[in-house]
């Protein structure tokens, strides 16, 4: 899935306006290496509530959530 599903899925689950930005930065053996945020503007979401629906995200898109994905 791409990271304009991964948002619009974000917004629908948490029925708030998600924002997101991506970047990626060459690591030094040459392979790219992804950088993400999010951020949840004029709302209000526990980390614990982002973080679960990042993770069923993950679950059924088949991505391997990393903890630095889920965790601050």
């Amino acid at each position: 899935r791409s990271s304009c599903r991964f948002v619009t899925d974000l917004r629908r689950t948490l029925d708030l306006d998600v924002q997101f930005v991506k970047t990626y930065e060459p690591q030094e053996r040459g392979a790219l290496h992804a950088h993400a945020m999010a951020r949840v503007v004029d709302g209000v979401v526990s980390d614990e509530r982002f973080r679960v629906a990042v993770r069923e995200w993950c679950r059924e898109a088949g991505v391997r959530a990393s903890d630095g994905l889920v965790d601050g």
